[in-house]
């Protein structure tokens, strides 16, 4: 990251690996209520909206890099930067490769990416598709990255995202379950793993009953665990095929 090049900056040590599994150490209030100080919200709709990425690799480090698990939609941004800075791509042309790479192999035809002003993809919030087109995603990962006989993704990269980020703590795990690398793991069902909207939006993968669920919706917080339930008992109507 830019912000991190001096030499006697400690953030220089911060990896993908630790972006990934949400363990970078930076400081980040994920934070979603009105009243709250939210640095989410900042970043989405205030004094970050413009460069989202640069708004959150500014934080300091609030504790030792690698030692402790803070979920933070910043890293997001900071790791969405890093992929169109690899490629050398922003915005528009950021966009033509996600589709050329990932939506259009997958029929994946109904997603619209959203793009802050430094045209860096806004991966920690706005993608929008059809429930069906989720499901299609949701199938890839299923699948190990694979579809229709081409190999998408690098083989180990759907295990790495399933592997437990080594920073958690059982006292992280109370609300959501494990997380992996940007995969919420375990919480529908042993072995499972989801990708987690902030309003009720789930993308279920269970391997062990070869099931994908996509559920869309808009659900206050404090609906979240009814929401849960009823969908961790969806999968447990479904038989084992393995």
């Amino acid at each position: 990251a830019p912000e991190w090049r001096n030499v006697n900056d400690p953030r220089r040590h911060i990896t993908h690996h630790h972006l990934m599994q949400m363990s970078s150490g930076l400081a980040f209030r994920e934070e979603y209520g009105a009243d709250l100080p939210s640095d989410t919200i900042e970043m989405l709709w205030g004094a970050g909206k413009s460069d989202t990425a640069h708004f959150a690799a500014e934080k300091p480090l609030a504790n030792g890099i690698g030692d402790v698990w803070s979920y933070s939609s910043g890293t997001s941004n900071i790791l969405a930067r890093a992929c169109a800075q690899t490629i050398d791509r922003f915005g528009p042309d950021f966009e033509d490769f996600m589709r050329r790479e990932l939506f259009e192999p997958i029929g994946m035809l109904s997603a619209i990416p959203k793009f802050d002003g430094a045209g860096t993809f806004i991966g920690s919030s706005f993608c929008f598709a059809t429930p069906r087109d989720f499901a299609r995603f949701g199938l890839f990962y299923l699948r190990d990255g694979v579809w229709e006989g081409r190999r998408i993704l690098p083989e180990g990269w759907v295990d790495y995202a399933r592997t437990p980020a080594n920073a958690q703590t059982p006292g992280d795990v109370a609300d959501e379950g494990r997380y992996g690398a940007h995969w919420w793991l375990d919480m529908f069902a042993p072995g499972s793993f989801s990708a987690n909207g902030f309003e009720g939006q789930y993308t279920i993968c269970v391997p062990d009953r070869d099931l994908v669920i996509v559920r869309h919706g808009k659900t206050p917080a404090e609906g979240k665990k009814q929401t849960q339930a009823w969908l961790a008992d969806l999968v447990s109507c479904f038989p084992r095929t393995s």
